[in-house]
């Protein structure tokens, strides 16, 4: 999962890629090592980049359940 969440975070920090699909993987990442907060945030981007992403606002409400 470390491995993951580093590539993905790679490619975001490059400019590379900014696709929301991208951060959900990443949210996946933090969700499943416990970093709510980074989860958190990884969907409010994705959310920021499409507003009509329903995946990132049940995402978003897990995480912010779980805190």
């Amino acid at each position: 999962m470390a491995e993951a969440a580093k590539l993905c975070k790679s490619l975001i920090d490059n400019h590379e890629v900014s696709q929301p699909a991208v951060l959900l993987l990443l949210r996946a990442c933090s969700y499943s090592t416990k970093q709510m907060d980074q989860c958190v945030a990884y969907n409010r981007r994705a959310i920021e980049l499409n507003p009509d992403f329903a995946e990132a606002y049940s995402n978003l409400a897990n995480a912010l359940r779980e805190i």
